[in-house]
């Protein structure tokens, strides 16, 4: 393990307490880039106004008072699969990408590019997989809908094959980050300016919005969610109905989270922020000389872990939040 960067110099922390310096990240149009994932998918719940209306009047409530929702294909076991698929797959692209528009663009580093591309890859392969075995069934499910929804069946909202087929789509596309200043349109400079002006603002608010969404990851002192937050919980000592002092249960999947955020800080810092990679060579030191089942049998390791990662918190920017 490389010894512990002892600079904490920020440059970006700085930024958010002044006017941010475009100038300081020189370097991000060839060091990330955008991706934006959209995946689409058959919406296979219905409200059922007639079933809404039959409920109100049969309560003798109004009938804005409520609406019913009904699943038109409830046994179809690989359909539900998929959608639960699909949401993972989202999952993973946001996990493995930052934040950088509201408009569902991400920002994913030129490092980290190569890992991102052959997990989405995989993905995909698997979401054509999954949508050819729902396409295949599907004829066969529509009978079981028939008796499982009963009077409910209304056989108007069940679209063909070939519809249903198209449906489903995945599409993941990526498009380089423009510099503040390279914007080339044929406006009169005055517009020109404004347009510059507006374009600096968003990017330096994008950037800034990337190391934080990154520093949150990490540690979110409002709520308290983050993963360096749930491995200190994960790490404290409880009592028992006795009032004997015991550990708290150390969740693998966490720990394993705090390993992979060390990564995201090396592969993701395109600011060269000095402050994160020392977090990162700091975090690495802490994590790197033990493991879950230490953690888990040695009291005094898992006490000293506790306390040094306590320590990185303790050294995180504060993000206002």
């Amino acid at each position: 393990m490389e010894d512990v960067i002892s600079t904490y110099n920020n440059p970006l922390a700085e930024a958010l307490e002044s006017e941010p310096n475009i100038g300081s990240v020189p370097t991000l149009s060839s060091s990330a880039m955008i991706a934006q994932l959209n995946i689409s998918q058959w919406g296979h719940r219905r409200k059922d106004r007639l079933v809404s209306n039959q409920v109100a009047d049969m309560y003798g409530a109004k009938r804005s008072a409520g609406k019913y929702d009904k699943e038109l294909m409830p046994e179809f076991t690989k359909l539900i699969e998929l959608g639960k698929f699909v949401a993972m797959a989202r999952k993973t692209h946001s996990s493995n990408t930052l934040e950088w528009s509201n408009m569902g663009m991400r920002m994913i580093s030129t490092d980290a590019y190569p890992d991102y591309v052959e997990k989405m890859t995989a993905l995909e392969n698997e979401f054509n997989r999954k949508v050819k075995e729902v396409i295949a069934d599907y004829p066969w499910e529509i009978t079981k809908a028939k008796a499982a929804l009963g009077n409910m069946y209304d056989a108007s909202l069940y679209p063909t094959e070939e519809v249903l087929k198209s449906e489903y789509k995945w599409k993941l596309t990526f498009q380089p980050i423009p510099e503040a200043g390279d914007l080339r349109v044929d406006l009169p400079n005055e517009a020109l300016d404004a347009v510059k002006q507006g374009y600096k603002e968003f990017y330096t608010g994008a950037i800034k919005g990337a190391m934080n969404d990154l520093w949150k990851r990490l540690h979110n002192p409002a709520k308290q969610d983050g993963i360096l937050d749930k491995l200190v919980r994960n790490l404290e000592m409880t009592t028992d109905e006795y009032g004997n002092e015991k550990p708290t249960r150390t969740s693998e999947g966490v720990f394993e989270a705090a390993i992979e955020m060390c990564r995201m800080m090396r592969d993701f810092n395109v600011t060269k922020d000095t402050q994160m990679e020392a977090i990162r060579h700091e975090l690495e030191s802490a994590l790197g000389s033990t493991n879950v089942e230490s953690l888990r049998n040695n009291m005094t390791q898992r006490e000293t872990t506790r306390l040094k990662v306590e320590e990185v918190i303790s050294k995180l920017p504060s993000l206002n939040m």
